[in-house]
């Protein structure tokens, strides 16, 4: 196995293992029921003969077979590592310690906001740590990845709407608890689409100028950066102008107002964040996300 799979299976294996922390240690205990199979899990709990981790088993097996059906065989050997892996460590947990071992540490009246906090926090970076790699860890993952491909919705709000549909169960018990666990789905989405383009903060500029040539040197020189010229053409003027694109990190979008104001202050300029940017002097093209 090359260097590249063992940093991907080290983050997944990350991932799955965050996942698992906040619903062993958080959600459970709590009876916070957020969506997925784990929140199913714990409307069943006192329901089925085996535990948990059986029942996470049993139900990803059957989720990576639909998924691989709709998804291909690729998606089935990038999914079955996540797959297994979150119901062993879920196994191990249950035989290792008990559920309460951190909220014990916590005043009771605190439990369910920082129960709801943490959980979402540890669900969504776990999560976003296993999309970004291209895997799930099973269960209603799949499904929402299925939604996402093919029906082309944005995979926080697939999530929103599979888990959503078991938090209104949960709700149906008990509306406290569902109120605190729509929270904690709240955290876990905004916190996966973070983590899911995480990287350096990028800002893109886009500056319309009849001073290219200056522009040009001050911004190899002051900012060590590459950009792109495209002619552009004023619909009003007719008149033909060049249009700067350049992208800095967030350090330098000072510098680059500084340019702007020293050449041409009358310029029409754009900055706009950039979640991501890919390629020659930011991210590699081989890290995945």
């Amino acid at each position: 196995m090359d260097k590249k799979r063992l940093i991907e299976y080290f983050f997944i294996s990350l991932g799955v293992f965050l996942v698992a922390i906040g619903f062993y240690y958080f959600l459970k205990p709590l009876k916070l029921i957020t969506g997925g199979i784990l929140g199913i899990g714990i409307i069943v709990d006192n329901l089925v003969p085996f535990s948990t981790s059986i029942f996470v088993l049993i139900m990803n097996v059957i989720a990576i077979i639909f998924g691989s059906l709709i998804l291909g065989k690729q998606f089935f050997y990038r999914t079955i590592f996540g797959t297994l892996f979150l119901p062993l460590v879920l196994f191990f947990l249950e035989l290792g310690s008990v559920n309460d071992l951190i909220l014990k540490h916590v005043e009771p009246e605190m439990h369910l906001l920082i129960g709801a906090i943490f959980a979402g926090l540890l669900t969504g970076i776990g999560l976003g740590l296993v999309i970004r790699f291209n895997a799930t860890t099973g269960g209603m993952d799949v499904y929402q990845r299925v939604l996402s491909d093919k029906a082309k919705i944005p995979f926080s709000i697939a999530l929103i709407i599979t888990d959503g549909v078991v938090i209104l169960i949960g709700m149906v018990q008990d509306i406290n608890l569902g109120l605190f666990a729509l929270i904690a789905l709240i955290i876990t989405s905004i916190t996966l689409e973070k983590v899911t383009v995480m990287g350096k903060n990028s800002y893109t500029g886009f500056i319309i100028t009849d001073k290219y040539e200056q522009f040009k040197e001050s911004i190899y020189k002051e900012l060590d950066r590459g950009f792109t010229k495209i002619k552009v053409v004023g619909s009003y003027t007719e008149n033909e102008k060049s249009m700067i694109m350049c992208t800095v990190y967030r350090h330098q979008i000072y510098t680059l107002k500084e340019i702007i104001n020293e050449i041409d202050p009358n310029a029409f300029s754009i900055i706009m964040h950039t979640n991501e940017v890919i390629g020659s002097g930011f991210l590699s093209r081989d890290f995945n996300g």
